[in-house]
């Protein structure tokens, strides 16, 4: 990656932090390369336990965590890290986020269902929040190496450094959407009624928002809604960031705010569109699926 636009300026944040991409991305690369890759389709039954129904963790969720969480100290030794397995052993860190000081936020393997069943849909997310918003986000999928990451009032780019923008905004009818599973199974009840007039051409739910987001900022897909699900900073708050500094509209529906990470949401629906038009569109639509 020596000399890719973008990745070798360190890139200066609110309060005088400095992150350097290129940094962050390697460390990415290195843990998914170390930590997460070779348990792939190689977990013992000891290698996973359940937090909850139908919600796993793994070795490679739990190491990939204590990797990710050092590195990044070692990149911003004043900040504080708060991640999805260190908030499943104690609930408190979550409170770092009403803080003052830098905060990363880690989901170690986002989809870790996927990944215990052996599927490829999987990736790391690293959020960088300070004063209470998102300043910057890295998603990466550790099988391909491909990545998106987004600087606050910056831009959006991939792995080699290339300025990402948003997609050819298409007819609502002609979109093809990721939502969660709750939205997902409204949608498909419409569809089964016949009542198919001003719906998206289709919707899935990939389960990973990580890759998700991926797909959004790389044109592969057209929009996002996450209705009826509780939303989690570790899931969101890079992926909005990303998304909105590629061009879409990324807003909570409820009241078109900016998503700020500061805890675990249970009343608050993300939708993000190619624009304010088809965002709009769009809302009207979700709006009128079935209870």
């Amino acid at each position: 990656m020596t000399g890719t636009p973008g990745l070798d300026k360190r890139v200066s944040m609110a309060r005088r932090v400095t992150v350097s991409p290129r940094k962050v991305i390697d460390l990415m690369r290195d843990v998914g390369a170390t930590e997460i890759v070779p348990r792939f389709r190689s977990l013992r039954p000891e290698d996973i336990r359940e937090k909850g129904p139908n919600d796993p963790v793994t070795i490679a969720d739990t190491e990939s965590e204590k990797a990710l969480a050092e590195g990044l100290k070692a990149l911003v030794p004043e900040a504080e890290v708060v991640g999805e397995e260190a908030y499943d052993a104690d609930p408190s860190v979550m409170n770092l986020l009403m803080g003052d000081a830098p905060v990363w936020i880690i989901d170690p393997v986002d989809g870790t269902r996927n990944f215990a069943k052996g599927e490829d849909c999987f990736a790391i997310i690293l959020a960088l929040v300070i004063d209470g918003a998102t300043r910057a986000g890295f998603i990466h999928d550790p099988m391909t190496q491909d990545c998106v990451w987004a600087v606050e009032g910056e831009g959006a780019f991939n792995a080699a450094g290339e300025r990402l923008t948003v997609p050819r905004v298409r007819d609502v009818e002609d979109m093809r959407g990721a939502c969660g599973f709750a939205m997902r199974k409204k949608f498909l009840a419409r569809r089964r009624l016949g009542v198919g007039g001003g719906l998206p051409k289709s919707m899935t739910s990939l389960g990973s928002t990580g890759r998700e987001y991926m797909a959004l900022a790389e044109g592969r897909l057209d929009f996002a809604i996450y209705a009826g699900d509780v939303i989690k900073p570790w899931d969101h708050a890079a992926g909005l960031l990303i998304v909105r500094e590629t061009g879409f509209k990324a807003v909570i529906a409820e009241d078109e705010s900016i998503y700020h990470p500061r805890g675990i949401m249970k009343d608050s629906s993300p939708l993000v569109a190619p624009s304010a038009e088809s965002w709009r569109s769009l809302l009207r639509t979700f709006r009128d699926l079935p209870a």
